[in-house]
């Protein structure tokens, strides 16, 4: 049961809040209605108190959690071998159940291919639609404006991979503002290579190659 003034995430529309209980008589009946502002929407949605299980309205994150998701937002791996066919469906899916970490992910995943090749129409509204509600959701754990939430979604949203660099390759990927090294517990020796783990905001010329966990793998970075 929820109550007047809480903040809600109600799927596929986005943050809210609700502002009040209401009984109203529709087609003979009298139910009792959450009275919910969306703003992303610029609408009030009226939900049944009834059905409100079914509609997977919950509470908006606390933020243990979204740090949690930030962290998953950041760090995470991205599965590059789906088609856009099973992409599209997976995706779907998560952002139709409403779960905050979910939604984070599709977010993240279409922002990263999106860097890497323009997504087609279809994903392209889907990630706008999914990087409207995370935001909204955002904005209200952290008390920021959309603009602050995008600015921390970029930051965060770069490639992590796992490369074998020469010490003098070791030395250029340093001299790089968009990469940022993960600490000494992801370094390691390995002949005359060093294994190291990286993350990259944004893109740029230079060929590695890395290795999630399974298989080795190529890659060119494009610009930005």
């Amino acid at each position: 049961m929820f109550h007047v003034g809480d903040s809600i995430v109600y799927p596929m529309q986005g943050a809210g809040l609700i502002v009040a209980i209401e009984e109203k008589e529709i087609l003979g009946e009298k139910h009792r209605y959450y009275m919910i502002n969306v703003p992303i929407k610029r609408l009030q949605v009226m939900i049944p108190i009834d059905k409100v299980q079914k509609s997977r309205i919950r509470l908006v994150a606390d933020e243990p959690t979204l740090k949690h998701v930030l962290d998953i937002f950041q760090y995470g791996q991205t599965d590059t071998n789906l088609s856009m066919k099973e992409r599209f469906k997976i995706n779907t899916e998560k952002l139709r159940m409403g779960n905050f970490q979910e939604g984070a992910e599709v977010v993240r995943d279409l922002m990263r291919i999106n860097k890497k090749k323009a997504l087609n129409a279809s994903e392209k509204q889907m990630l706008d639609s999914a990087l409207k509600i995370f935001i909204s959701e955002l904005g209200i754990i952290r008390g920021i404006t959309e603009s602050q939430a995008n600015d921390l979604l970029n930051k965060r949203v770069g490639w992590v991979l796992l490369i074998l660099l020469t010490l003098n390759e070791l030395k250029f990927f340093k001299t790089r503002r968009n990469i940022c090294f993960l600490g000494n517990t992801h370094t390691f020796l390995q002949g005359k290579e060093i294994a190291v783990c990286i993350q990259i905001n944004g893109c740029f010329f230079y060929k590695v190659k890395y290795k999630y966990l399974f298989g080795w793998v190529h890659r060119i970075e494009e610009h930005m």
